[in-house]
């Protein structure tokens, strides 16, 4: 069984330590291990992670002195001593077989897997489940939205994680799209149809604070990377890949997704006029199917639930 090395930074995260980091360590194996960075933390952080690690041996924690996320990441991965990583985040809660179904996933042709999640407010409100993309070619087309590769979902080689370079400062706040970007270069990007992450919306959180600024930087990272996604390939598996997703649970929200995930203005753009015609006249046959329209409209609800929220 592959070892694994969780990678959890924490800053001022006292909060939720006692009712959170018995969960993540839930998630592990005995052999596994988790790998906490305390970044300058203000707080009890520090005391009760020690407290944790009195009693957990698979525990190590690393202190660093306010670097920030990207220098607190990268430390903890060259700190961890397993081949694959597993992110972690203090405030987000995790189903016990998250990395177990990662697990079985894993071989020396894949980068990254991810999960399905579920995003809540403040932990409580239900702002609905997104569908991951499952194969490689779908995940690497989900890219230019990046709305279906949870950071805290990713289970990722290190070796691969080396080789793409790490996380780069120049990327922050969307350092996580820009590794999966250059990642895929050195292996294939994929995820389990299970949910594996409830991913917690909360206010002063760095995704809700710094939002604006995320959506900048994503899209001069799409802009700057697309041509390492290979969105030929993507319309060229379009049949296998609904065909996958006919195998899989919340089936409909997935060919939903990814025939929105192919109308992206820059996938448009590579496929070409009359594939993007395709494409769309494709799309408009599943949304007018009676089957789809529970399904269409609360995707379409959520999304605006979530939008307005944010």
């Amino acid at each position: 069984m592959t070892t694994i090395s969780g990678v959890l930074p924490i800053k001022n995260g006292e909060a939720w330590i006692p009712i959170t980091l018995p969960k993540i360590l839930g998630c592990l194996e005995d052999r596994d291990e988790l790998v906490i960075i305390d970044d300058g933390s203000t707080d009890k952080t520090l005391r009760l992670v020690s407290e944790f690690a009195c009693n957990d041996q698979r525990i190590r924690i690393v202190q660093l002195q306010g670097q920030g996320l990207v220098e607190a990441l990268n430390h903890g991965v060259d700190q961890s001593r397993n081949s694959w990583i597993a992110r972690f985040d203090i405030d987000d809660f995790y189903p016990q077989n998250r990395i177990k179904l990662q697990r079985h996933k894993i071989n020396h042709n894949i980068a990254a897997i991810f999960t399905d999640y579920r995003i809540k407010l403040n932990g409580k409100y239900n702002l609905g489940l997104i569908a991951s993309p499952i194969t490689d070619s779908a995940t690497r087309l989900s890219l230019l939205r990046s709305q279906r590769t949870a950071h805290p979902s990713a289970l990722f080689s290190k070796e691969k994680f080396v080789s793409a370079g790490g996380y780069m400062s120049s990327e922050f706040p969307a350092e996580d799209l820009g590794l999966w970007v250059r990642i895929s270069n050195f292996g294939k990007l994929i995820s389990v149809d299970s949910e594996g992450l409830q991913y917690n919306l909360r206010q002063g959180s760095i995704s809700r604070v710094n939002r604006d600024t995320i959506i900048l930087k994503k899209h001069r990272i799409v802009e700057s990377y697309v041509e390492m996604l290979n969105i030929d390939s993507v319309f060229d598996k379009l049949e296998e890949t609904l065909e996958t997703y006919s195998q899989t649970t919340f089936a409909r929200d997935r060919v939903l997704l990814h025939l929105w995930d192919l109308t992206h203005p820059s996938s448009q753009q590579k496929l070409g006029k009359n594939r993007s015609q395709l494409i769309k006249r494709t799309l408009v046959r599943q949304l007018s199917n009676p089957l789809n329209w529970p399904t269409s409209l609360r995707l379409l609800n959520q999304r605006q639930l979530r939008r307005i929220l944010r």
